[in-house]
């Protein structure tokens, strides 16, 4: 979010080819660097040479990294952060206003799935499809958030009705306007890129056979699709990226070592693996040699079917895997969330029931099924995280509206074998998708109390700190405690830490106690003070205790 942020203010201010080289550098890179010049320690002065004179915020890590995002590409693909700019540049550099015409985005998408689900099945089901989208908080979440799964969303849903409206014999002229449409999803996300290849295969074969009405309505299609790319190619020959690069040239790679490695964890979200600064080492992170290196880290055909198998698991779990923003911990200030009842708990079973039903009309509903398999893909070779997976429930919820329509329809016209198929099936296929989360793993991470804390209210304390308004800062600082954790709360010597998250938990509370207690302090108000300096010390005392006795675990299996 910050970095969509800094670009577009960039392009804003008038960099609007992005020529000066703009990528992220989060923590993990820094440190995937240092593991790379741990290998191999030569490249280190190589790459020291190439920082600027007189760039103190760069280093050696920054310039591997560069040669790795095959600088000056673009980061990402430059929809979304030339759409966010545009805001900028005509109302000012809030995201607020780029939130407005993401909402509008959500209505737009809940009105294409009512139109894809009105032309491939029928109108009950369209109603159904359309009540199931305006009651989903997981589609509703990213509206008010700075990441462009508000625009790959409706860009996916956009594709099937594209297609759909394809269908029938139409004029060059209209297939070149689809190709303009088609060749935008691929600035917004270059996923889409085999839908783009099927679709110009469908219009030359679309009678199955070549003819020079559908070489035609090919040719425009692809002359529109080259249109709307035309300016990123021009982008690129004047700075001096290929071409064609849409984003950075090994994004596939750093997505797919990182997702497809030995040591991948598919349920806990996004980690960066042992093998990947080896591999980008020994590949330059070319795409071919890195996906071959990363399949070497298998010992076994078994162990990548095992990987496979996480994917697939996590895939259609009820869980929505964290990345930038939690839908959970949204829920805590958004109470409108807590209150929309379309998750994926009852997406997910009622989709697969009805994917499986569906396909018996499949030459009519193939559009639909095109673009979810598209995604399905992308998401089974990459990773499965919540904000990834919210273009695929999308998707999926004309087939969850049809399990539903189906069902009620065997019941009026007592089909009691269809109907006892699909409701077991349901229940079957509810018992692997809604079951409970692990223990050790919580809803809400620590993470995501710690981020907001650092970002919002810590930030808001030092302020009033600075203007020597110590009332002020206890009053920001104890509102965080409105969304302390029950369990921090049970916390104490009588209720020990019982993992890591928990214990992780103690330690960011104990020292909110602790700047409590100083501010108040520092107010005057001393028996307040001393109340929450006392908390404080029992959070730290929980999370020491937890330390020692892993400590101790540690040293016994030794």
């Amino acid at each position: 979010m910050y970095f969509f942020d800094i670009w577009a203010k960039k392009i804003a201010a008038g960099d609007w080819l992005t020529a000066h080289s703009l990528h992220a550098y989060p923590e993990w890179t820094m440190t995937t660097a240092e593991d790379y010049f741990r290998i191999y320690p030569e490249q280190r002065p190589v790459f020291q040479k190439m920082v600027p004179p007189g760039s103190a915020d760069r280093d050696a890590r920054h310039e591997l990294w560069d040669k790795w995002y095959c600088a000056p590409c673009l980061h990402q693909e430059p929809a979304y952060p030339y759409m966010v700019a545009l805001t900028y540049r005509l109302l000012g550099p809030d995201p607020r206003y780029v939130f407005i015409w993401q909402s509008l985005l959500g209505v737009i998408s809940i009105l294409l799935i009512y139109f894809i689900t009105l032309r491939l099945f029928d109108n009950f089901t369209a109603f159904i499809a359309s009540l199931l989208a305006v009651l989903s908080g997981p589609l509703l979440i990213y509206e008010g958030i700075l990441l462009r799964d508000s625009l790959i969303t409706p860009s996916a849903l956009g594709l099937v009705a594209m297609i759909i409206l394809s269908l029938p014999e139409r004029k060059p002229a209209w297939h070149f306007l689809t190709g303009i449409g088609f060749g935008f999803t691929l600035l917004v996300k270059a996923i889409f890129m085999p839908v783009v290849v099927i679709q110009a295969a469908f219009l030359l074969f679309r009678n199955g056979r070549l003819s020079r009405q559908s070489v035609f309505g090919m040719v425009f299609f692809i002359a529109g699709v080259a249109l709307c790319l035309m300016p990123v190619v021009v982008r690129n020959i004047y700075v001096g990226a290929p071409p064609l690069s849409l984003c950075s040239a090994n994004a596939f790679s750093s997505t797919f070592i990182n997702s497809n490695a030995a040591d991948s964890a598919p349920n806990h979200g996004y980690c960066i693996s042992r093998h990947f600064a080896r591999i980008m080492g020994i590949t330059n992170g070319r795409s071919v040699p890195a996906v071959m290196e990363t399949l070497k880290t298998h010992d076994s055909i078994a162990s990548f079917l095992r990987l496979m198998w996480g994917k697939w698991t996590a895939l259609w779990h009820w869980y929505e895997q964290p990345n930038n923003a939690n839908f959970y911990y949204y829920r805590l200030h958004i109470p409108v969330l807590a209150c929309l009842p379309i998750t994926f708990f009852i997406l997910s079973p009622l989709s697969i029931v009805g994917i499986i039903i569906a396909v018996r009309d499949f030459r009519r509903r193939w559009p639909l099924y095109l673009v979810w398999a598209d995604v399905f893909g992308i998401l089974m070779v990459g990773l499965v995280l919540a904000r990834y997976r919210v273009p695929f429930q999308a998707l999926l919820i004309p087939f969850a509206a049809w399990t539903i329509v189906s069902a009620t329809d065997a019941l009026l016209t007592k089909q009691r074998g269809f109907l006892s198929v699909i409701l077991i099936t349901v229940c079957a296929v509810s018992l692997w998708t809604m079951r409970p989360l692990p223990a050790s793993r919580p809803l809400i991470r620590c993470a995501d109390y710690s981020a907001v804390y650092s970002a919002y209210y810590s930030r808001y304390a030092l302020a009033a700190i600075q203007n020597g308004n110590w009332n002020m800062a206890a009053k920001v600082l104890y509102s965080s405690l409105q969304y302390e954790p029950e369990i921090v709360r049970q916390m104490g010597p009588a209720r020990p830490a019982k993992n890591r998250e928990e214990a992780s938990l103690a330690e960011l509370y104990a020292q909110v106690y602790q700047r409590i207690a100083e501010a108040l302090q520092k107010a005057g108000n001393k028996p307040e003070a001393e109340h929450h300096n006392l908390r404080s010390k029992e959070l730290q005392s929980v999370k020491d205790q937890f330390n020692l006795q892993s400590t101790n675990s540690a040293k016994s299996i030794n």
